[in-house]
This record gives structure tokens, sequence and C-alpha cells, in this order.
């Protein structure tokens, strides 16, 4: 209940690692008076918010417009309750997952891939396995089950976009003790 009153009262805390220019542009953006807090308009004429950024022209005419279309419906966008849910402090998997993990059950990193290229990634671990001693299915979209064979564990990856160029994948320890296996995967998905 606390953090719903810090962000309804707009208390936040910015890590010390941030630019001042950056944590300028949050205590805008997060004003919790409507009347003050930035403007669209203003968010594009920030000069922190330019750094970086690259205008797109879009064209009514342009050919790959609904190839693109349909590789974004494809990919799995997190809203602001996923991304706070994903917080180490804070563990709500009790609430919404039917198959409840212990918080020490549950890894998740960070990778600079997009998603398909990341289970494009543990299809390659798996394939490269001495003996076939892990099993792999497709859950869904992005979505994959490792099970393992002589080793007994069952682990269950999703895949989430998290921005353009970064990625969150969560591995879910199901049944087992694989979680330490998964320091050899994070080295090779490239954290």
């Amino acid at each position: 209940m606390s953090m719903y009153q810090k962000i309804y009262k707009g208390e936040f805390r910015c890590p010390k690692w941030m630019s001042s220019d950056l944590k300028r542009f949050l205590s805008q953006l997060l004003d919790t008076n409507p009347t003050s807090r930035i403007a669209i308009d203003e968010i594009m004429r920030d000069p922190w918010f330019k750094k970086g950024y690259k205008e797109i022209k879009y064209c009514k005419n342009d050919e790959n417009l609904d190839t693109m279309k349909e590789e974004y419906k494809k990919l799995v966008d997190l809203n602001a309750f996923d991304i706070i849910s994903f917080s180490t402090e804070i563990s709500l998997l009790g609430l919404f997952d039917d198959l409840h993990c212990a918080v020490g059950d549950v890894e998740q990193l960070t990778v600079a891939e997009m998603p398909h290229k990341v289970i494009e990634k543990v299809e390659e671990m798996v394939k490269c396995e001495k003996k076939n001693t892990v099993r792999l299915r497709r859950k869904k979209e992005f979505g994959i089950e490792l099970e393992g064979q002589n080793v007994k564990f069952f682990i269950g990856l999703e895949v989430y976009r998290l921005t353009e160029s970064l990625t969150v994948v969560e591995a879910k320890m199901i049944s087992g003790e694989a979680l330490d296996s998964l320091c050899c995967g994070r080295r090779k998905l490239g954290r």
C-alpha cells in the first residue's frame, strides 16, 4: 500500500548514476500536478531527450509498413505494472501465477537483443548440449520450457521486449535445482 501512496504523492528517488539532466527530466515527467507536468512538445524540445533522438518520418505508401506492423504485433510489450512487478524488492508472483515459485526460484536478466534473437540463442544452446540432455518445447510466441533428462529440472523461460534494444528474460524454476545452471546460460545470452 505504501508503494501506491508514494506513486500518488510523486515520491521517488533517482539512482546516483543518473545524470542531473535526466533527474530534472524525470521530475518534470513524474510531476503529480497535471498543469505543471511537462507536455509532449516540451519533451521533444528537452535537451536530455534530444540526445541520440532520431526523428522517424512516416510515409503512407511505404511497402514495409504493413510488415513492420505485423512484426510489432508479435512482440510482447511491457506496461508500467509489468516493469514494477519485475522489481527485485517486491514479488507479485503469488498474486498472478498459478505456478507460484519462491522468490529465489526466479531469475531475471536484461539483454541487448530482440526477443526472437534471445529465443534463437536458447535454442542454439540446447542443440549444443551433449547427448540431448535438455528437451526444449515452445510455450507461446516468446516462451520456452526446458526439461532436463539426466539432471532433473524443469524451467520456464519467458521473454519480454522492454525497449527497442532491451529484452527481459525471466526464468522460473518449476521443479528441480537448476538455477545454478542458469549462470552458464546467462553468459551465453550476452549478460
